[in-house]
């Protein structure tokens, strides 16, 4: 008989070992089933890659190289998946008969969303993954289902969650460049039918914003510099506003909502960029409802509320997705 190599099986499983090969069969029988998002279905091979980003530096003057870890890639999952009709499942799997095209047809539609999802590995769990690769063949030999291989990558979504946060508090700096555009278009274009003697600012509300903009984004800002700038175009939009309110036309009402607009992001540049006063937090309303109701589920004062979100306070309702400005600590 032939000796056993280092590596081979019966020397992991044999006496020296300590452990018999029933011990291992009852390992394996105890790994947890193989699912993708809650759809259980068989395997025959499960492969997990490990990989590690590395680069290569090489030197002139030495053989070999150094290399320099960059960092781990993601889990890579590949399966080979067996959905043939007639298979018995093992101890701890539970799968939905049939297999095909029953099982096929819902993993195809979970691989079909592009959103990422539990994958239960055997040996380590819970893993949140996406699919790759979904691939099967139509063969003339098997008539009781296919073969489908997969191939999942490990994710880590945390990006995704601080994109849509930063996407639901819009920047002041863009919200106030912006409304000042509306306000000087407008302005430009104004009617004298509509508005015969409009307030007119001694200089662009785009330029107000371009000079906010300027102090804002030096390293060594001026605190003092940018409230006052910041101050002045609340000054000039309020202006606005009132010359505009003196004139009851419905035409007013796209300079109305600008004037509010620019008010607003001014009011958020304040509390956020320039640290002046208390923080403001940003909430999306998920129903439609007054400013007092939002206040009240928030636990936050009624009247700065309000006085934060004047744009608001002309409407009966807040519309549903609607960004909501609070102060997030009490004065």
């Amino acid at each position: 008989m032939p000796t056993p190599q280092p590596d081979s099986i019966s020397t992991i499983i044999g006496p020296s070992a300590g452990a018999s090969a029933q011990d291992y069969n009852e390992l394996f029988a105890a790994l947890l089933e193989l699912s993708w998002k809650g759809i259980a279905f068989p395997y025959t091979k499960l492969r997990t890659e490990f990989r590690q980003d590395l680069a290569i530096h090489k030197f002139a003057d030495r053989d070999g190289a150094h290399i320099e870890g960059m960092g781990s890639a993601p889990l890579e999952i590949t399966a080979r998946v067996p959905l043939i009709n007639g298979l018995d499942a093992g101890k701890n799997e539970h799968w939905t008969r049939p297999l095909y095209p029953t099982v096929r047809d819902n993993l195809l539609r979970a691989c079909a969303d592009k959103s990422s999802g539990p994958l239960q590995h055997p040996e380590f769990g819970v893993l949140n993954c996406k699919v790759q690769t979904m691939a099967w063949e139509l063969e003339a030999q098997t008539r009781q289902g296919v073969w489908v291989d997969f191939k999942w990558l490990q994710t880590d979504d945390t990006a995704d969650d601080q994109l849509q946060q930063a996407l639901s508090q819009p920047s002041p700096l863009a919200n106030m460049a912006a409304a000042a555009n509306d306000l000087d278009s407008n302005l430009a274009n104004v009617s004298p039918i509509v508005v015969p003697t409009p307030y007119v600012p001694p200089i662009g509300f785009s330029d107000l914003a371009n000079q906010i903009r300027a102090v804002v984004d030096q390293t060594t800002q001026l605190q003092k510099s940018s409230a006052g700038r910041v101050d002045n175009m609340i000054y000039e939009a309020n202006a606005l506003r009132d010359s505009l309110n003196r004139l009851a036309s419905a035409l007013n009402w796209p300079m109305i909502q600008s004037c509010e607009r620019a008010k607003e992001s001014c009011y958020d540049l304040k509390a956020s960029i320039l640290k002046k006063g208390r923080p403001i937090g940003f909430y999306t309303t998920q129903k439609d409802a007054t400013l007092a109701q939002i206040a009240a589920a928030l636990g936050v004062n009624v009247m700065d509320t309000i006085s934060l979100n004047p744009a608001y306070a002309m409407q009966p309702l807040v519309p549903k997705l609607s960004v909501v400005r609070y102060y997030t600590q009490p004065a």
